[in-house]
């Protein structure tokens, strides 16, 4: 459930550490970066230095080795916001409220969702403003993100033929079953298909006496995959219907070989949609780095090494 919520707020021992900082150093109103004519002060840095270490489960001890990548990351935020600034991109309300369902899908109640964000020290108002952010840096990647041309068909076959050895596989199995809690329940699956002869019938529509069992389609898989009792059985079995239940710690399996294949090199038809979601994954990170890179032309960034120093972070 904590993994749907968008954490925005900074840990309270970081906000301990950056307040007793504030304490010696009343000069946070101080600019500590400048992104083309945008004015990042050392307050805001110190904020947001905070939430970033917080999302990413840093500790206050921790920040300092990483200090410079977390500016880096700053920057790079920064650049993003002037970009969807000067192009007019913003995230309109019935979005954010969207967002907002989303999340509370995951509560049982309005209350609950609050309460969550109260343990954690998080002001509500503070993490919407938050969740506004996130999704208008992801709204600016993804409209760049359209500039990326699509892969090739060529490309597929250059990557497959250029990395054979990334599409080897182990021999496989291909199988589907039904497993009992008790090897009385486990036979009377068996006499079922017996008269049946449909164990995927049976999966997909268990009687109401069987509703108990768990029924798994066809998948394939290699030998490493299972439990090792099952897999010793599923790969010395042939293909067909096997009326003998296999017993391990999950239970009695009821199990029925469709297919097998041998290791060997994966065909090109049952990795092109593999390889497409890699080459294309390459280009978009290929294509982001050198686009910041260039935003970060368009909008000169300076940062005053004298001023960010004087945050004291562990």
């Amino acid at each position: 459930m904590m993994n749907r919520l968008v954490r925005a707020a900074p840990l309270l021992p970081l906000l301990l550490l950056f307040a007793a900082c504030d304490l010696l150093n009343p000069a946070q109103d101080q600019v500590a970066v400048r992104v083309g004519e945008q004015e990042i002060t050392l307050d805001a840095v110190r904020k947001d230095v905070a939430r970033i270490s917080e999302d990413m489960g840093l500790k206050p001890g921790e920040i300092r080795p990483l200090f410079e990548p977390l500016v880096d990351r700053l920057v790079e935020r920064y650049v993003l916001l002037a970009y969807g600034a000067r192009h007019g991109i913003s995230v309109e309300d019935s979005e954010l409220e969207a967002a907002l369902r989303d999340i509370k899908s995951d509560y049982p109640s309005e209350e609950a969702f609050r309460s969550t964000l109260l343990k954690r020290y998080v002001d509500f108002d503070a993490w919407e403003r938050q969740l506004r952010e996130r999704l208008l840096l992801r709204k600016i990647i993804e409209k760049a993100m359209e500039d990326v041309p699509p892969v090739s068909f060529r490309e597929i076959q250059e990557r497959y033929e250029n990395r054979r050895e990334d599409y080897e596989h182990p021999a496989m199995v291909r199988f589907r079953q039904i497993v009992a809690q008790d090897a009385e329940t486990a036979r009377e699956v068996v006499e079922l298909v017996k008269q049946d002869g449909d164990l995927a019938g049976l999966i997909a529509e268990p009687p109401p006496r069987l509703e108990k069992v768990a029924g798994m389609p066809e998948r394939w898989v290699a030998e490493d995959e299972l439990e090792e009792t099952l897999a010793e059985a599923v790969f010395s079995l042939p293909v067909g219907f096997s009326d003998k239940p296999v017993r391990t710690p999950y239970g009695h399996h009821v199990v029925e070989v469709t297919d097998r294949r041998p290791e060997g090199l994966m065909s090109l038809p049952e990795v092109i949609g593999r390889i497409e979601e890699e080459l294309l994954a390459e280009k978009k990170e290929a294509f982001y780095r050198s686009w910041i890179e260039t935003l970060k032309t368009r909008y000169p960034v300076k940062v005053n090494r004298e001023v960010l120093n004087r945050l004291e972070i562990g």
